[in-house]
């Protein structure tokens, strides 16, 4: 995810732009961007994407983490009210 962030943050650059000139203007992908948005708005929307790309994969790992933190919290508390009820069953016998 970083390496989205430094890549997207060349892009805004203007030695990043002329750099890419030949790769976006012979792409087949990437041609159509060059008389859109010119060599610098293609360089911009392109660092852009990089950025949303990179969140994108950040919020998709921060809800993995987060799903997973659940699950152990519940399995914590599971294990909790089990030892509870154990000891309270113990006290009654």
């Amino acid at each position: 995810m970083i390496i989205f962030l430094f890549f997207g943050y060349q892009k805004w650059f203007n030695y990043e732009a002329q750099v890419l000139i030949p790769y976006i203007s012979n792409g087949p992908l990437l041609s159509w961007m060059y008389p859109v948005f010119g060599i610098r708005g293609a360089t911009w929307f392109l660092g852009v994407a990089e950025w949303s790309f990179g969140g994108l994969l950040l919020a998709g790992f921060w809800k993995v983490l987060s799903q997973a933190q659940y699950r152990f919290d519940r399995s914590l508390a599971k294990m909790a009210l089990a030892k509870l009820v154990g000891q309270i069953r113990e006290k009654t016998h």
